[in-house]
C-alpha cells in the first residue's frame, strides 16, 4: 500500500543510512513509485544477466560472438560456392564454344573431302583426256566433240 511504501517515521529515516545507500534507496523508490512493487530490480537483474550471457564485452566466448561467428563462416562458404558456381558457368561456355567449333571443323573437313574426291576426278578423267587426245592425234583420227 502506499503507506507501507512511502511513510517513514523518524527511527526509520535515522537508521536508513545503515540498511540501505543512495543508489539503493533511488531503486526502492523509483521501483514502488513507477510500478507500485519491488518486480523491477529482480527484473531488470535477469535481463541483465542474460545480456551478459549473449554479448559480453570482456569474456570468454558469448553465445553472440560465436553466432557472429558462424555467420562469418557461411558468408565465406557462400563466396567459396558462387565462385565454384561461375567457374562452372564459364567451363560449360567454353565447352559449348568447342563443341560448335568441332562441328564447324567437322563440316569443313567434310566438304574439303568432296571438294578433294571431285578433283581426284577431275585429275583422273584429264589424264584420261590427255591419253584419248594422245590417240586421236597418232591415229589421225577426228576429234569428237
Amino acid at each position: 500500500t502506499y503507506q507501507g511504501i512511502f511513510s517513514f517515521d523518524v527511527l526509520g529515516l535515522q537508521d536508513i543510512h545503515k540498511n540501505l545507500d543512495e543508489e539503493q534507496l533511488q531503486d526502492y523508490l523509483l521501483e514502488a513509485g513507477a510500478l507500485g512493487s519491488t518486480e523491477f530490480t529482480s527484473m531488470r537483474d535477469r535481463i541483465g544477466q542474460k545480456k551478459e550471457e549473449l554479448y559480453k564485452k570482456s569474456g570468454k566466448n558469448p553465445i553472440i560472438n560465436q553466432q557472429i561467428e558462424q555467420l562469418k563462416q557461411l558468408e565465406n562458404q557462400i563466396r567459396n560456392e558462387e565462385r565454384k558456381l561461375d567457374t562452372y558457368h564459364r567451363l560449360v561456355d567454353d565447352k559449348d564454344k568447342s563443341s560448335r567449333r568441332l562441328e564447324n571443323l567437322k563440316q569443313n573437313l567434310n566438304q574439303l573431302s568432296k571438294m578433294n574426291e571431285q578433283k581426284q576426278k577431275e585429275v583422273a578423267l584429264h589424264d584420261q583426256t590427255k591419253e584419248w587426245k594422245r590417240l586421236e592425234q597418232s591415229l589421225n583420227i577426228e576429234t569428237i566433240n
